[in-house]
């Protein structure tokens, strides 16, 4: 499975896997119907875009700390590339696109080539992609997620040049009778966030159905576990990464289950990725994509 098709995949599996809605009463401390009208905007937050088919159509901004900044007209949408860029929002209206500016905090008119990060490490396998980095220490998911090759699952880091395995495919994802490991496991990578302390990685695997599974990854020792903390990550509820707060939280999106297990209630967690205790940010069954300056 190509890289970008499973971009969009995921980014259909919080609306079609979805089975029910858990929403917060509105809390809202400005509401506009366009992006201009929009104040307030605090450092880091998310921007969800709710089950349409249960509750009014609108995007919420909504700041970590659950306060809903304000809703936004419904003709616009978040555009699939907010997954690719790390901690920014990028809306989309009738062709045209807007990114949110981490300075001003302002959306401001989107052009991927002036707008996409263009720093990457040198001698970059063909099968790899560069997910993060500290100076000249690069953290790269590989095989499969980046291109149809015949490679296993990996995430690499490359450091000063040398390559070095963090971890494979989680327990039990590979194909065929537990005893075979060949190279081909029943998912991949999609995604690796460095924690900012530099230790812990907030990654997503996508398995069969492309059940999304959100994994702490230990950067010096490849350990993982899912970020709900369930020992056998199978049965942990779906759930999307999408960040790192300032306080070194993961800022996850519990699904509600359909293609496979879900949370109760749905919605934004901030997780502590030492002791797995999560606090609900905003419960709303949706896609969501997260910003921080």
């Amino acid at each position: 499975m190509r890289y970008a098709s499973s971009v969009v995949l995921l980014a259909l599996v919080a609306i079609s896997c979805s089975s029910k809605a858990a929403e917060n009463p509105t809390r809202s401390t400005g509401i506009g119907t366009s992006l201009t009208a929009i104040g307030g905007v605090p450092a880091e937050g998310v921007v969800i875009r709710r089950n349409w088919a249960r509750v009014p159509k609108a995007l919420l901004m909504v700041g970590l700390d659950g306060q809903v900044v304000a809703r936004i007209s419904p003709t616009f949408d978040i555009d699939a590339e907010s997954q690719l860029l790390q901690g920014k929002v990028i809306l989309r209206e009738h062709g045209r696109r807007f990114i949110l500016d981490p300075k001003t905090r302002r959306f401001v008119s989107f052009r991927a080539v002036s707008s996409t990060p263009s720093a990457k490490p040198a001698g970059l396998s063909r099968d790899c992609r560069a997910e993060a980095n500290q100076g000249q220490r690069w953290y790269l998911v590989c095989g499969p997620s980046v291109r149809s090759t015949v490679h296993p699952a990996t995430i690499e880091v490359l450091d000063h040049g040398r390559m070095r395995t963090i971890t494979g495919a989680p327990p039990r994802a590979y194909r065929g009778p537990r005893a075979y490991r060949g190279p081909l496991a029943d998912g991949l990578w999609q995604s690796a966030a460095l924690s900012p302390d530099g230790k812990t990685l907030l990654a997503l695997w996508s398995a069969d159905c492309e059940e999304p599974t959100s994994f702490f990854i230990d950067v010096a020792t490849g350990r993982m576990r899912a970020v709900t903390g369930e020992r056998d990550w199978k049965k942990a509820p779906e759930s999307i990464p999408l960040g790192w707060s300032s306080r070194g939280q993961a800022v996850v999106n519990l699904l509600p289950g359909g293609c496979g297990d879900g949370s109760e209630p749905a919605g934004i967690y901030l997780i502590e990725p030492t002791t797995f205790q999560r606090h609900l940010v905003y419960a709303a069954d949706g896609w969501a994509v997260m910003w921080h300056s």
